[in-house]
């Protein structure tokens, strides 16, 4: 199989469109909802697209999807959708990545902290989650295959206190570690930071969106929102280049109703769909 990143030009476009019946109420019309597609891994004929459900705040709504909502069209023409599912029963593979530079704010860092923990504590079998932490260094602190003990004392032990952030070559890094590994379907990054890096001689901005548009990996990043416009500007560009989502105000979003929790577990997938002829 092979990935296509969505934001990447390529031989053929694709338009996901949600169709409702007349009975349903203007809130759920297609005026109201927008669909933002996630991810299209394709060996065409065939193809899978994940996808989520916004309605017009760009808040992830929470309803059910069949395969009489969806038309997807394919150079114009339409395409058979033989099935569509939450997400949620894919083998998906979570990068998290944390900014542990004493330029984070500490309350909000605890918070973060919590959160990633909560999610680890809930997260299913079928989702793989890798915990990535930069400061003045990029390391691998959590893999996945970790005890229950181990992942706690680990997340709680974390302290914001390096004087400078690589923060491009951490994001850099999980292009490295996805290029290793195909036995997860659905891959993400999740990125939290105030934007800021210092790295001397490592990945540039240009260099890691290529990098992370070619691994086809959308990057949903969540900014502090007390940092710099010049490093929110880049953190947004970052995620709009590789087709993810840049949140403002990292204290708001992080993990909760529209953060991470819902693009891991309320999203869509679209799958085995064959273009009509």
């Amino acid at each position: 199989m092979k990935t296509l990143a969505c934001q990447k030009a390529i031989a053929f476009s694709l338009l996901l469109i949600l169709l409702f019946s007349l009975s349903i109420e203007t809130a759920y019309s297609a005026e109201q909802e927008v669909v933002r597609v996630d991810q299209v891994y394709a060996d065409l004929p065939e193809m899978q697209v994940y996808f989520h459900l916004l309605d017009k705040n760009g808040e992830v709504v929470t309803r059910t999807v069949s395969e009489s909502n969806v038309l997807l069209q394919y150079n114009s023409e339409s395409a058979e959708v033989n099935s569509v599912q939450n997400a949620a029963a894919s083998k998906t593979q979570v990068y998290f990545l944390l900014d542990i530079s004493d330029s984070m704010p500490t309350a909000l860092f605890a918070s973060i902290k919590a959160e990633l923990l909560q999610l680890y504590q809930t997260h299913s079998q079928n989702e793989k989650y890798t915990l990535i932490t930069f400061g003045k260094e990029v390391v691998v602190q959590l893999d996945g295959d970790e005890s229950a003990e181990t992942i706690e004392s680990t997340i709680k032990s974390l302290q914001n206190t390096d004087t400078r952030t690589v923060l491009y070559d951490a994001v850099s890094k999980v292009g490295e570690l996805a290029a290793e590994r195909s036995d997860y379907t659905r891959r993400m990054i999740y990125l939290f930071t105030d934007g800021e890096d210092w790295t001397v001689g490592g990945h540039t901005q240009s260099e890691t969106q290529d990098l992370i548009r070619q691994s086809g990996i959308p990057v949903y990043a969540f900014g502090v929102s007390s940092a710099q416009k010049k490093y929110l500007d880049a953190l947004s560009e970052l995620a709009r280049v590789v087709r993810g989502k840049f949140y403002i105000g990292v204290d708001k979003y992080c993990c909760r109703h529209n953060g991470a929790d819902a693009g891991i577990r309320r999203c869509w997938l679209c799958s085995q769909c064959h273009t009509e002829k």
